[in-house]
């Protein structure tokens, strides 16, 4: 059943485990992490095949996170679905523990991402091979890679662009465009704009949505799977912690940084009220 309000509740839950997994470790990226979430939770409860008790199942879809520094994001989602116990999001970047960025050693994680700029790369290739073993291509897994828009500012995101259009590949890629990166606002640091008609302009399909509307996201997922020779963008407006507002008008400034403790109490106390509010919506709907 696709709820928003169900959805929405989950989100709001992670959000607090993203600011608390990077306030034990005292480090990490919150602010890319809570806008990512929105995405991520529909991608796994409405639209990715996928198997928590067996992660490397030969039929489930591919989600290539190559904005591997907002893993709390995706371990979050990853201990909701099943992949890993919630017991260790508090082992976060220590050692032993779950990695600071996403990295094969977690169950359910498809690519290792230090360093930014390959994922795309890697889902044309996982594509590439797909295509050459599973002719039928209504049999085919999808493969989707979610990239930061600062992580468009790299030369080999443009190649994988170029490739899979050229190739007609089947690759779904998800621009979490959130405005900030590490140093400053994107458009300060290098514009990309318009970053809809430019990877049109490289022959892919575009679609341009609110990435924190799961009706939106749900529509843009819905059309980016149906089965069309060559490549598929689906640029996702965000905003940068989204959930907490003082983090919304903070920019770059929470891209890579916990909060203090006064933060702390403040965004617990307004993920706490978000949460009541979509509690009570579901309550009146009979679901709680």
């Amino acid at each position: 059943m696709f709820d928003p309000d169900i959805l929405g509740y989950n989100a709001t839950v992670h959000r607090q485990e993203i600011l608390w997994m990077t306030k034990v470790a005292g480090s990490g990226h919150p602010g890319g992490s809570m806008s990512a979430i929105d995405a991520l939770e529909v991608m796994y409860n409405h639209k990715l095949a996928h198997r928590p008790q067996e992660p490397t199942w030969n039929g489930r879809d591919y989600l290539i996170y190559s904005k591997g520094h907002c893993s709390p994001a995706l371990d979050a989602e990853l201990a909701h679905q099943g992949y890993i116990p919630y017991g260790s999001l508090p082992t976060f970047r220590t050692l032993g523990g779950l990695p600071g960025h996403a990295d094969t050693t977690t169950p359910g994680v498809e690519f290792p991402s230090g360093s930014l700029g390959k994922g795309l790369s890697f889902a044309n290739g996982i594509e590439h091979t797909l295509r050459d073993e599973i002719k039928n291509p209504m049999k085919r897994p999808h493969v989707i890679a979610i990239v930061g828009d600062g992580e468009m500012n790299e030369g080999q995101v443009w190649e994988a662009v170029a490739t899979a259009a050229h190739y007609k590949l089947e690759t779904i890629l998800w621009v979490d465009k959130n405005g900030a990166q590490n140093d400053d606002f994107t458009r300060r640091t290098k514009d990309m704009e318009p970053l809809d008609m430019k990877l049109d302009s490289f022959g892919w399909r575009t679609m341009q949505i609110n990435g924190h509307n799961y009706g939106e996201i749900k529509h843009a997922l819905d059309w980016a799977w149906v089965r069309e020779k060559g490549p598929k963008a689906i640029v996702a407006n965000t905003i940068k912690g989204s959930g907490v507002r003082f983090m919304q008008k903070g920019g770059a400034k929470y891209h890579g940084r916990c909060l203090d403790d006064r933060e702390m109490e403040e965004a617990m106390i307004e993920t706490n009220i978000g949460k009541e509010k979509f509690r009570r919506r579901l309550v009146n709907k009979g679901i709680l």
